[in-house]
């Protein structure tokens, strides 16, 4: 999510962060936290992340992938730098309603539990969305969206091969995948009616973002044009659907490169047109396995090229066929 920052131990901080940890966090979080790390808390990852006009802008809503954050406040002369708390996320409620915002003016350390719980307040209709120091709600148009439907969302086929036994699941995937050129896989996923659900949410969030003009993060710096799924509510979805589905796809055909290990997603969609993004050129993605679906309605184009695994000896090498289909 950040562009500007380091790890702090990539320069030698390790140690220091140890005894921090050891002889003070711990403590804390054992006072604080104790059904969520307590005194047992072994390990940190301490990194330092810039913000400015020619740095990050701001960081989007999300779940730090611990059980206890301290935020420490750093900088010269500033403006901003305001910390905003969603409230526990919990598998029942992770796109509820944001209903207690808390505005703390980061000035001092903050010690703060952000991951999941049991307990949370009822659901709501609306996605929160950060703008100028002020919250703003936009009402989804498709609520079932949010939450993960199988047989709303994927086709009979997809779903037939995953609800088989456990002894015949692997085999019952297999079948449904076709390979065009090695290390790329193809298969019928995603209901028509789901797809069209999906791109009139982007389209309702868009239009929000033009009639507000507010300032969103593209899904990355190659793109001018797209939105981040998690930014308007759909992290829950995809949670589940990389759990559910992705993990197992994963697991059966590449072992060696995260198999059934995943355990974070970076979902979004880019839009390409005359008015738009023309073209993207290759790249290689930042991520161990990549679920591309094209999604549009009425257009020519989109295939996909691929140029073979990347390696030192070959990355210009020849390319192979192209692909135009959904693609794992």
């Amino acid at each position: 999510m950040n562009k500007f920052g380091a790890v702090l131990d990539d320069f030698g901080l390790e140690g220091t962060l140890d005894k921090l940890m050891e002889d003070f966090i711990r403590h804390i979080s054992k006072i604080f936290f104790p059904d969520v790390g307590g005194y047992s808390l072994d390990s940190h990852h301490g990194f330092v992340v810039e913000y400015g006009m020619d740095r990050d802008v701001e960081l989007g809503f999300h779940v730090d992938d611990s059980e206890v954050t301290l935020n420490v406040c750093l900088g010269k002369q500033f403006t901003g730098g305001e910390l905003f708390f969603r409230g526990v996320r919990c598998e029942k409620h992770v796109n509820g309603e944001t209903y207690s915002f808390s505005c703390i003016p980061l000035l001092k350390s903050i010690v703060v539990w952000l991951q999941r719980a049991n307990s949370c307040s009822s659901p709501s209709s609306r996605v929160a969305i950060l703008q100028n120091g002020q919250f703003r709600l936009i009402k989804p148009l498709y609520r079932e969206l949010y939450t993960m439907n199988p047989s709303m969302f994927f086709v009979p086929s997809f779903l037939k091969a995953f609800n088989a036994n456990d002894k015949d699941r692997d085999k019952s995937i297999k079948s449904i995948m076709s390979e065009p050129t090695p290390g790329v896989y193809t298969c019928d996923m995603l209901q028509p009616r789901f797809c069209e659900m999906l791109l009139s949410e982007v389209e309702n969030f868009e239009k929000w973002v033009h009639e507000t003009k507010f300032r969103i993060m593209r899904p990355n710096t190659m793109n001018k044009f797209g939105a981040v799924l998690d930014d308007f509510g759909l992290e829950g979805t995809l949670d589940k659907l990389m759990e559910d589905f992705i993990r197992h796809i994963s697991k059966i055909f590449f072992p060696d490169v995260g198999g059934y290990s995943l355990d974070s997603h970076h979902g979004f969609v880019v839009e390409y047109g005359m008015d738009r993004d023309v073209e993207l050129g290759f790249h290689v993605d930042d991520s161990e396995v990549t679920l591309n679906v094209c999604l549009g309605k009425q257009f020519t184009g989109g295939e996909l090229f691929f140029r073979g695994v990347r390696c030192e000896k070959h990355v210009n090498g020849e390319t192979y066929p192209e692909v135009s289909e959904y693609i794992l």
